[in-house]
């Protein structure tokens, strides 16, 4: 059975469709959707819905693509997703929207990025977000993406990479837990590849390749989600010669921004040699003691 919730958030009042779930002892709320904001008004309290007041933005004079865009779009703003990667991105046109507006093309139909302002044009989107089409062209795109991961060379002329993306992996994930009630006292970690045919990518290694690829250069990706939710957490990509157990240190130093005071973390399948075991098991008591 499901029920209302009220929650204060700032200057406002928030309202969650939520149901109580058992856990052994312990009850806990697990959130179902959100509904909208509470207002006070003369005539009470009146519920206003959820994105209201972008559909009230949204008055389409042309033929354009409305459904999928405007569904993705709401969904990231729900999640903050823009927000938290200005918080942590250069200055100049936000990086934020345009980084949600190419996922959005990406999981919807993928173009390059030359095509990427038609594309937007055809749909709802520029409504919805604002940008003019023209401001979405390959140098302000390319800008947005060098915003939360670039190279800068320093006085000594050596090459460093700034790379904010644990940042944001950690400021969506402080913005989500408490928002949908995600567990976050065990998790999973896992690390897998994938090869390039090109040599233009510059973590492109060769390494041990999964799916028996030889002589290609590949990246091997990383990723931390929630046991119960299957939420993800945290990623990162590595160069393709980087052995699986050596990546464990760096898990730990992302896990720590989040302050858990008592978490299960399970490796990866198939680390099965004495040496790599102890090593993750060091590892997990290490975290556990942060």
């Amino acid at each position: 059975m499901t029920y209302t919730r009220k929650v204060k958030k700032g200057n406002t009042v928030q309202l969650y469709e939520v149901k109580s779930v058992r856990e052994g002892k312990k009850v806990r709320q697990e959130f179902i959707r959100y509904i909208g904001v509470v207002k006070q008004t003369e005539q009470g309290e009146v519920v206003i819905p959820a994105h209201k007041d972008l559909i009230d933005r949204l008055v389409l004079q042309d033929d354009v693509n409305l459904g999928d865009v405007t569904a993705l779009y709401y969904l990231a703003e729900e999640l903050k997703i823009p927000e938290i990667i200005d918080e942590h991105s250069i200055k100049g046109l936000p990086a934020g929207p345009q980084l949600v507006l190419l996922a959005i093309n990406h999981a919807i139909h993928p173009v390059s990025l030359r095509s990427f302002s038609t594309w937007y044009k055809e749909t709802a989107l520029p409504q919805l977000v604002g940008i003019p089409q023209e401001k979405l062209n390959v140098e302000n795109l390319t800008s947005a993406m060098d915003g939360i991961c670039r190279e800068i060379e320093g006085t000594d002329g050596d090459i460093r990479v700034v790379d904010k993306t644990q940042d944001i992996c950690a400021g969506l994930t402080k913005v989500w837990s408490p928002q949908y009630g995600i567990t976050l006292d065990a998790l999973y970690y896992d690390i897998t590849s994938t090869y390039f045919e090109g040599v233009k990518c510059i973590l492109a290694k060769l390494g041990y390749n999964r799916d028996g690829k030889k002589g290609n250069g590949q990246i091997n990706i990383a990723l931390v989600v929630t046991k119960k939710e299957g939420f993800p957490l945290f990623f990162r990509v590595y160069e393709g010669n980087v052995l699986d157990q050596k990546t464990v240190k760096n898990v730990l130093q992302d896990l720590k921004v989040l302050a858990l005071p008592d978490v299960r973390l399970s490796g990866i399948v198939g680390w099965s040699q004495r040496a790599m075991y102890e090593r993750w098991i060091a590892a997990v008591r290490m975290l556990s003691a942060v």
